[in-house]
């Protein structure tokens, strides 16, 4: 089931969400909070999750607490679930 999104991205947040798209696609895997810190020259680790609660509560990503690097961004976890159904069917 697809997320509903709120197109309502500041600039910012849009940003951190392309870059976290085009991470994942281009490593295969998620960065860390600090590597998104560095990215975005953002000193605290609590200012990128302040990002991240924004993209999550508006649809754009999810990750599991506690763990790293987990962030997956909604676009990625279609593509990936697109990737699955169409193995499973070339399989059969």
């Amino acid at each position: 089931m697809t997320a509903t999104r709120d197109n309502s991205l500041t600039d910012r947040q849009r940003a951190i969400h392309d870059w976290l798209v085009d991470y994942w696609l281009g490593h295969g895997y998620p960065p860390t909070i600090r590597e998104i810190c560095a990215a975005f020259g953002i000193a605290s680790p609590e200012g990128v999750m302040c990002h991240m609660r924004a993209l999550r509560d508006k649809g754009y990503v999810t990750w599991s607490d506690g763990e790293a690097r987990t962030v997956l961004p909604q676009t990625c976890k279609e593509l990936l679930e697109e990737l699955a159904r169409r193995m499973k069917r070339g399989a059969t």
